[in-house]
């Protein structure tokens, strides 16, 4: 994906991703533009920086817990 088609991806899903999503957009095979990535697990989220100066901040979709 191009940085844009990450952007419309992440907005479409409004910033917070199931983990599986996760897993497609932090694929540094398909998009080759990605070079940082980290996550912060006291707040939940990921930050993403791409080669053509986007920098995305998304959150993971918790379970639902089932009693």
């Amino acid at each position: 994906m191009y940085s844009y088609e990450i952007q419309q991806y992440l907005e479409e899903r409004n910033y917070c991703l199931e983990p599986h999503e996760i897993l497609e957009i932090i694929n540094v095979s398909i998009n080759t533009q990605i070079f940082y990535i980290s996550y912060n697990s006291e707040y939940n989220y990921y930050e993403i920086r791409t080669r053509d100066g986007y920098i995305f901040k998304f959150g993971v979709k918790e379970k639902e817990r089932t009693r």
